[in-house]
């Protein structure tokens, strides 16, 4: 449940960068047939060395562009951002605490 809630909330983050904001958006759990060009994002986590407070999270962003209508700039234009915008630690820190991120988290804790 973790990483459903992790998934949307870096998937809005992504989608508010202007070069990213055009693209269909979808999540690693999302089942549906992806229209191009699309921004996926699927992450994983797991708890370290068994704590319930402490995780380890891997991310996986997938960019996928119609060869026919989107150049290779275009595409690496929209890789370039979502590199910069997830380098920006402070920038997705903010957006996860500006959520029910933490709230969501301690609840799946509880449970």
């Amino acid at each position: 449940m973790l990483d459903h809630t992790l998934d949307e909330l870096l998937l809005a983050h992504l989608k508010t960068v202007p070069a990213l904001a055009a693209l269909h958006g979808y999540t690693g759990h999302d089942n549906a047939d992806h229209k191009l060009p699309a921004l996926t994002v699927s992450t994983t986590s797991e708890p370290l060395a068994g704590s319930d407070t402490a995780f380890r999270g891997e991310v996986c962003v997938i960019i996928e562009s119609e060869a026919h209508d989107t150049t290779a700039a275009t595409h690496g234009e929209r890789v370039e951002a979502v590199r910069v915008a997830l380098a920006n630690r402070a920038a997705v820190i903010a957006a996860l605490n500006a959520t029910t991120f933490l709230g969501s988290v301690r609840a799946l804790q509880q449970n």
